[in-house]
């Protein structure tokens, strides 16, 4: 099992990648440059674009990106401009909208999950370094809510959402003492926090796969190397955090995303400032 260098860009240092998927074998990567713009790269399920620019907000670009799609060829990007609001921009029928602020005083990169077309739950570190929330819910008309503390926890790093369905949100976080935490969301409220332990030293990544019912947490940890735990529907929390296998020391947070059934691609920066991903396939990272 090794991974597959994606290069052809800098990523600025200390910086982490975003994927989605807007289709089956579809795959978006971004990642911040270290001129504080964004980076582009696709997969079209059979090769992988050069890598372009779709710019910044004003001031440029100040964390992570994060991204999501809702559906078919829709891509909601989210990234923390120079003023530590959370600006947005959507990619919907072959074109990009122009950048647009939330508001917000954010401390950590944003991470974003859709609970189906028109709901996204976008989620960061913000006063108190405590996770802060706002959400979009159509209904009759686009509406952004305001930023609200949904877990008075202190954060290390940014936090990672995931959504299996159209009423629940999976949330990873990493406290001050370098442990991981798992809350989800119900449609309700949210549940108490569970520790995963973990030594952890970036913020999470995740990815959920419906058809396998499963959640798969992926995270930097000792020596820079990335660490797995996966959750099962059928038997719960594997046993503890396993290391990748592979020598690739990674700066920033890894991300990961499943385009369909028993399919996970991950994406991590590594100290070399190169995008590198690998592929899980049916039970087995692919060599």
């Amino acid at each position: 099992m090794h991974y597959e260098a994606q290069g052809g860009v800098a990523a600025a240092a200390g910086s982490g990648p975003a994927v989605a998927s807007r289709a089956s074998n579809r795959l978006d990567v971004f990642v911040r440059g270290v001129d504080n713009k964004l980076y582009w790269k696709t997969w079209n399920g059979s090769d992988w674009s050069m890598w372009g620019t779709i710019g910044a907000p004003p001031g440029g670009v100040t964390s992570d990106p994060a991204a999501v799609s809702m559906g078919p060829n829709d891509i909601e990007l989210f990234v923390r401009g120079a003023d530590n609001a959370c600006w947005q921009r959507s990619y919907s029928s072959g074109s990009w909208s122009g950048w647009g602020s939330l508001g917000g005083a954010l401390t950590t990169a944003p991470s974003v999950s859709s609970r189906g077309v028109g709901e996204l739950d976008v989620f960061a570190g913000g006063p108190g370094n405590w996770i802060w929330e706002i959400s979009l819910d159509t209904g009759v008309s686009p509406t952004w809510g305001d930023w609200h503390d949904a877990i008075d926890i202190p954060i290390a790093y940014a936090p990672a959402a995931v959504s299996w369905n159209n009423t629940d949100v999976d949330l990873f976080f990493v406290d001050v003492s370098n442990k991981m935490w798992h809350t989800w969301y119900n449609g309700v409220k949210w549940s108490i926090p569970e520790d995963l332990g973990g030594y952890c030293v970036s913020g999470p990544g995740t990815a959920a796969n419906l058809a396998a019912n499963r959640i798969d947490v992926f995270v930097r940890g000792p020596f820079d190397l990335l660490y797995q735990r996966t959750y099962s529907a059928i038997s719960g929390w594997d046993a503890d955090w396993a290391p990748l296998s592979g020598t690739i020391q990674f700066q920033g947070d890894p991300d990961a995303v499943s385009w369909g059934p028993n399919r996970i691609d991950l994406f991590g920066v590594g100290s070399d400032s190169i995008l590198y991903h690998k592929a899980w396939v049916a039970g087995v990272w692919l060599p």
